[in-house]
């Protein structure tokens, strides 16, 4: 494992979609730079095409200092690699969109608007997957080492529950990129 086990997931990935037509979204108010013009809109169903990211440093640090957490230095390279709407659901993860016009108030909605922060971000964990329609995919920030975090699920509905619990899924986002793009491989 080198790290960039997370960018071939997302290649390959994209390059699945692409194969199997499913890079077409219903968004009216898509961005033109992700907009596939070689590609046929089918109804209101329009292409899209991954483009380089336009995530800085700077972006990531507002985000950061907004959550009062620090995402894993993995994480930070994965939004600062390419704009999507979406990927590959590996090991029923499936990672939120992350579209070049609205990707930071995509997240800041679900850290505080989707489920509640207290729950979540107030406790150090901090949302970037959903898991199969059922679950929420976290870093576990609390169990944070060499700039990685554990990565945990949450089921929706025990969020509200007086004691809540989470499943461990991976030791860390490292070792969850080197084992999706494995699961890829083998799809």
């Amino acid at each position: 494992m080198n790290g960039k086990e997370i960018f071939e997931y997302v290649d390959k990935s994209l390059t699945s979609l692409k194969k199997t037509n499913l890079m077409l979204f219903p968004h009216s108010n898509m961005p033109n730079e992700m907009i596939d013009n070689v590609v046929e809109e089918k109804s209101d169903w329009i292409p899209w095409k991954a483009v380089t990211s336009k995530v800085t440093d700077d972006d990531i640090l507002e985000l950061e200092n907004q959550i009062e957490l620090k995402y894993p230095n993995l994480y930070k390279d994965f939004l600062k690699y390419k704009h999507f709407y979406e990927l590959e659901s590996v090991g029923e993860v499936t990672f939120f969109k992350h579209c070049i016009r609205d990707w930071k108030s995509n997240l800041t909605e679900y850290y505080f608007d989707y489920w509640e922060p207290e729950e979540l971000i107030k406790k150090g964990f901090i949302p970037f997957a959903h898991y199969s329609d059922w679950g929420i995919v976290c870093f576990d920030t609390n169990r944070k080492t060499n700039n990685d975090c554990p990565i945990v699920m949450f089921d929706h509905e025990t969020l509200y529950d007086e004691t809540v619990t989470f499943e461990e899924l991976y030791e860390s986002f490292e070792i969850m990129a080197f084992e999706i793009l494995n699961e890829l491989n083998e799809l």
